[in-house]
């Protein structure tokens, strides 16, 4: 059987689709293409209209420097700033629809991994997966913030900076695989400290994952409908490389 990330992944769309796990993947489906859609819409219209050198005089020799310089700060948030902001905001949608999520790993263990076909469920379970998986989500949000500031503050350093978008990529592609391997962890009671050794002791499978998952999300399109993917794949991706090693 191949076990590597890309198979894992690329094998999990069709698997989405499958009667059993449809109803647990349109509605956050929906609700992140709204919120990518959205989001995607301002930033880039912002990043349009951005113009901070809009009062410089933009004739003769010095204007064709300014001109220069606008077009390099636009490059540079296009290239920098705006892979930042679609990874924070492909966050901000996997917390909102976390609750989803976490229903989603579970029936997702049940159908790939158990091979059981109870996939009922009460209001009263609804309830208690959504207060477990938020309180797991603000851990997560706690863990994520201020490492993400301290990255964007080392890119203001003079030499240093230089640094801060290759730290922020590693630093998404980690976040890209605890984010989404957390919910079978969460599911199978192991605690966010625990899952994080756990990704930490397998830090190639860890980042061969989260890099998939990176890489996906910066395809436009593609990032709108990714989340309920993600998730199957990273339920059974746990299961294969984690889940005997606890």
């Amino acid at each position: 059987m191949n076990t590597s990330a890309l198979h894992i992944f690329l094998s999990s769309f069709s698997i989405a689709f499958h009667k059993p796990l449809r109803i647990f993947v349109w509605l956050p489906l929906l609700i992140n293409v709204i919120i990518l859609a959205s989001a995607s819409y301002w930033l880039i219209s912002w990043i349009g209209d951005f113009n901070p050198l809009a009062s410089l005089d933009t004739d003769g020799v010095i204007g064709f420097f300014v001109k220069l310089a606008q077009k390099a700060i636009k490059f540079l948030l296009y290239v920098l700033i705006l892979p930042m902001f679609i990874y924070s905001f492909m966050f901000l949608a996997a917390i909102l629809v976390s609750p989803f999520s976490g229903i989603l790993a579970e029936k997702t263990a049940i159908y790939i991994v158990k091979h059981e076909t109870d996939y009922g469920f009460s209001f009263s379970y609804i309830i208690k997966i959504t207060i477990q998986t938020l309180v797991r989500e603000f851990q997560k949000i706690m863990y994520f913030v201020p490492r993400a500031i301290a990255i964007l503050l080392l890119g203001f350093i003079p030499v240093i900076g230089l640094a801060a978008p290759f730290l922020w990529i590693m630093f998404a592609i980690w976040m890209a695989a605890l984010q989404f391997l957390d919910y079978a962890a969460d599911n199978e009671n192991i605690s966010f400290k625990q899952m994080r050794l756990l990704l930490n002791k397998n830090k190639a499978k860890t980042y061969s994952f989260g890099l998939i998952v990176w890489a996906a999300m910066m395809v436009p399109i593609l990032n709108f409908i990714l989340i309920p993917v993600i998730v199957i794949a990273a339920t059974r991706y746990w299961f294969i490389h984690y889940h005997l090693n606890q």
